[in-house]
């Protein structure tokens, strides 16, 4: 009797996981992003469930925004998304494809793709975001096994999510080509930004309260259409000023350094949650001040972000126009 209600039991859960309630262990388990989960674009968003082959590699299924244009995915309650981008073998390119991965509006993954790049690895954190928008120049141009998850994915698991600048391209998880500074970011801008965060978080009180008696740990700024390096460090070490005249506690410079290097992390404006409890954990920090630099042209855009490192979650924000003083050798 025990066996047969056993069974009974059994069957019952298989049936679940068939009308779609699905068993309990394929929870948290990844979702392909479909076009289930599209809100808004100028353009219609296709998932192929199929092989798909970009420099002689193939994979299993793909994404891609049909003709050129931009799709935007509804993409709360996911953690992260994953994928490979890149030129569909035996597509018709001319040129570089300009492709951008946007956040709640904000650009965090630009790149130049021309047919026969192998595909580049992507790995956007969402946690705590709403949409994520697919930017491409034509339809050439494929996310290839397109993945949400909850949770950290196996592959980056402890791992903090970076993002390259635009002008590199490859294969693999990309890393940044540094290149001579042709501009730096004018450091008396920085305080339009300290003063902008101080009054942010002074407008609520049980965060001001919070950060004046906590720490503070300023990571460097993602940047964004900028191939040189040094841009980001010089804005870290200006702004970090800026910040203690605005009266943030912030974490030593050199204790951040020895925290990441034993930690075996990469010094990033995008953590996961728990890379950021494991970064407060080491060096005392209870909030991260993370963000982008981007060029416009004329200007540069610096977006910045308090994370609570208990949560990971965004606390605070500012996006700051600043000026570009040009570097003559």
């Amino acid at each position: 009797m025990r066996i047969r209600c056993s069974k009974l039991v059994l069957l019952a859960v298989l049936l679940l996981g068939v009308v779609g309630v699905g068993p309990v262990w394929a929870a948290g388990a990844p979702e392909s992003l479909k076009g289930s989960f599209k809100v808004g674009g100028d353009a219609d968003y296709y998932f192929h469930n199929g092989k798909v082959t970009i420099a002689r590699m193939v994979y299993d299924t793909c994404g891609y925004v049909y003709g050129g244009g931009y799709a935007t995915f509804d993409i709360r309650g996911w953690d992260h998304f994953t994928a490979y981008v890149g030129i569909e073998d035996g597509k018709d390119a001319t040129g570089a494809q300009r492709t951008s991965i946007e956040v709640d509006g904000e650009v965090v993954w630009q790149q130049d793709i021309s047919s026969g790049d192998k595909a580049i690895f992507v790995d956007i954190l969402l946690t705590g975001r709403r949409t994520i928008t697919l930017r491409v120049k034509t339809g050439n141009t494929k996310f290839a096994e397109p993945k949400l998850y909850k949770g950290t994915p196996p592959a980056t698991a402890g791992a903090i999510v970076t993002t390259p600048p635009a002008t590199v391209t490859g294969g693999g998880t990309t890393t940044a080509a540094n290149t001579p500074a042709t501009f730096a970011v004018d450091p008396n801008d920085m305080e339009k930004l300290a003063t902008a965060l101080r009054k942010r978080v002074d407008a609520n009180a049980d965060l001001k309260d919070r950060i004046t008696k906590g720490n503070t740990a300023l990571m460097t700024f993602n940047l964004i259409a900028i191939p040189s390096l040094d841009v980001a460090s010089t804005v870290a070490e200006n702004l970090s000023t800026s910040l203690i005249n605005a009266d943030f506690p912030l974490v030593e410079r050199g204790q951040l350094d020895k925290a990441l290097k034993e930690m075996k992390l990469q010094d990033s404006g995008l953590i996961d949650p728990a890379t950021a409890q494991q970064l407060g954990k080491v060096t005392g920090c209870d909030f991260i001040l993370v963000g982008s630099i981007s060029d416009q042209g004329q200007f540069v855009v610096i977006n910045a972000r308090f994370l609570e490192t208990a949560t990971g979650k965004a606390l605070a924000a500012e996006r700051v126009e600043m000026r570009k003083i040009d570097i003559k050798r």
